[in-house]
């Protein structure tokens, strides 16, 4: 029991360290909370904690090694960059719009699968979700040493417990707070989520461009 509970803390401490840096899943959170209110943004985290099912699985069996391969991360770059770019186009594209909506009496009702896939989308899109994994992440398994159900369970719920704490209070915050805004406020915050998104994509394409070139250093000075 002793032994569970501080594998719980342990992937709880690291997961949250990994939570409050700023990336796409936070950007994503605010803007479906400000969109949606606060139940929308705790929904993004749900699909965000369904990937990391996967990812823990993968990493049992080796997957780590993989995933560091510069070529492996620039394509995750690539490809999770031209999709926050769109995520974040359309972020843009209806801020004005949702925040009419809803200080208008009729907001347009979510689509909870929608923003649980883009939870999801927000995760896989960000290459340093598979550094941390493969890292920090593939480190903290290793000191798990079995593979007993119990154990990865455990560690599994530490991890997303900490995702949980610190977005659901974001997207509390947020979700609360729109009331305050006005619609200029509103619309401001819903565009400021869109543009993070559109910087992170064009930062997430370029850093695979570097990773790509500095693959192919090495043979070009052979």
């Amino acid at each position: 029991m002793c032994r569970l509970v501080g594998l719980f803390g342990m992937a709880f401490v690291t997961g949250l360290s990994g939570a409050l840096m700023p990336g796409p899943v936070l950007a994503l959170v605010i803007g479906a909370a400000a969109r949606h209110g606060t139940l929308a943004g705790i929904v993004a985290i749900l699909g965000h904690a369904a990937v990391e099912i996967p990812v823990v699985l993968m990493l049992m069996f080796g997957i780590g090694a993989f995933v560091q391969k510069p070529k492996v991360l620039a394509g995750i770059g690539f490809v999770g960059g031209l999709a926050l770019i769109l995520a974040g186009a359309d972020m843009l594209r209806s801020a004005a719009a949702v925040a009419a909506a809803a200080w208008g009496g009729s907001p347009e009702p979510p689509s909870l699968l929608g923003v649980a896939l883009s939870g999801a989308g927000a995760s896989l899109a960000n290459p340093y979700f598979a550094i941390w994994w493969a890292t920090v992440g593939a480190g903290q398994i290793a000191t798990v040493g079995s593979r007993s159900p119990i154990a990865w369970t455990t560690f599994y719920t530490g991890h997303v417990s900490s995702d949980f704490l610190w977005y659901a209070l974001v997207a509390y915050a947020v979700g609360r707070g729109r009331n305050l805004l006005g619609v200029t406020g509103h619309q401001a915050l819903i565009s400021i989520c869109g543009l993070a998104l559109l910087a992170l994509g064009c930062y997430f394409i370029y850093a695979g461009v570097r990773r790509l070139r500095a693959a192919r250093q090495p043979a070009e000075v052979a």
